[in-house]
């Protein structure tokens, strides 16, 4: 069976980010509308910053299930670099309506900086390629022997013995080696890591993140899971390397988006996504985030269906963690954010119009 984890036109942050001073390698944007006509002919999923070694130098990357990118026709993935949209490699061939390009990943496996492309496709460039791919040097080519179902999120991990490219996903095998949700590229090949998912119905991990909570780094990871390697854990858990454990009750839903941000106290776990309810503790809109040893909940949107996008950005005041998602207004007294706002760790802003996100607002 097949999953897909189709991210809907809201708003988020893209261009105009980008044109201002920093965006991080390998996040999940979307469009302004500012741009949004001289751009992708249907929403990007994915994003991220990568220089192909041709000589162009940083280009931004997008990627998707769309076929065009302004005048350029592309399929599923394209680059911007700046001035104008060209296609790279070739693309996917769209043998099925459930292809895309669901997430991006800078990753050095030893052989020099790739840009790792993952989600539902059986060949990219015309190369045979199963759900992930990487792009270096102009060449398309296979890892491995790639997965059996969907990828969703790409992370890089350094758990004691150097750093390695993480896999989430509906992934039940790599070839013949089986696959629980997760999976460790060495830069030779797949392996699974320690410990199986449990649902009633239809395990996948959807997210990963890198954090650290005082104790050292450690890989996070979101899903559609009731217990993992063993450890009862609902729809989040910690991968310290050798060992998994729960992050209090969890949540109800698993999370979309989760993203390490310090607001100046300290680090902390954000998790976005469609959740309503910290387990056991409180009902909480979207948004929960953990200190190392409780849950709580910053965000009460009004009627929100969901946060998309998570990022940690600078601009020129401080890093602030931007949140874009399905609400009009992230509190009572901050009407009009139509859908994206920024937080500093204690209080809620809008963007204004001088941001050049939006336009007016």
């Amino acid at each position: 069976m097949k999953f897909s984890r189709s991210r809907s036109s809201l708003v988020a942050l893209t261009l105009a980010l980008t044109t201002t001073t920093r965006v991080a390698d390998a996040q999940c944007y979307e469009w302004s509308r500012d741009f949004a006509p001289a751009g992708l002919s249907a929403a990007p999923w994915c994003q991220a910053v990568f220089d192909d070694g041709l000589g162009s130098g940083p280009e931004l990357y997008f990627g998707g299930n769309f076929r065009a990118a302004g005048d350029a026709v592309v399929n599923g993935i394209a680059k911007w670099n700046g001035t104008r949209w060209a296609d790279v490699g070739g693309g996917l061939l769209f043998t099925s309506s459930y292809e895309a390009i669901e997430a991006f990943q800078v990753f050095d496996d030893g052989s020099g900086p790739a840009l790792y492309a993952a989600g539902d496709f059986a060949s990219i460039g015309g190369v045979s390629a199963n759900c992930v791919a990487c792009w270096r040097n102009g060449v398309w080519r296979a890892v491995g022997s790639g997965f059996d179902n969907d990828v969703f999120d790409l992370e890089v991990f350094d758990d004691g013995s150097g750093p390695a490219l993480y896999a989430c996903g509906a992934m039940a095998a790599s070839g013949v080696t089986p696959i629980h949700g997760i999976a460790r590229w060495n830069g030779a090949a797949w392996s699974d890591v320690p410990g199986s998912i449990a649902h009633p119905t239809y395990p996948y991990v959807r997210s990963l993140g890198v954090h650290d909570d005082g104790s050292g780094p450690a890989l996070y990871v979101g899903g559609q899971f009731n217990s993992i390697g063993g450890v009862t854990a609902k729809s989040i858990a910690k991968w310290s390397g050798s060992a998994w454990s729960a992050l209090g009750g969890g949540l109800n839903v698993g999370p979309d988006e989760l993203v390490s941000y310090d607001d100046g106290s300290g680090a902390k776990l954000y998790a976005g996504g469609s959740f309503n309810q910290i387990v056991g503790v409180t009902s909480c809109a979207s948004l929960a985030v953990w200190n190392g040893t409780a849950w709580s909940a910053p965000l009460s949107a009004y009627n929100p269906i969901g946060v998309s996008s998570l990022l940690v950005f600078d601009d020129g005041n401080g890093p602030q963690l931007y949140v874009g998602g399905y609400f009009s207004s992230v509190t009572p007294g901050l009407l009009n954010s139509e859908g994206v706002a920024r937080w500093n760790g204690s209080s809620w802003s809008k963007l204004t119009s001088g941001s050049g996100l939006f336009g007016s607002t």
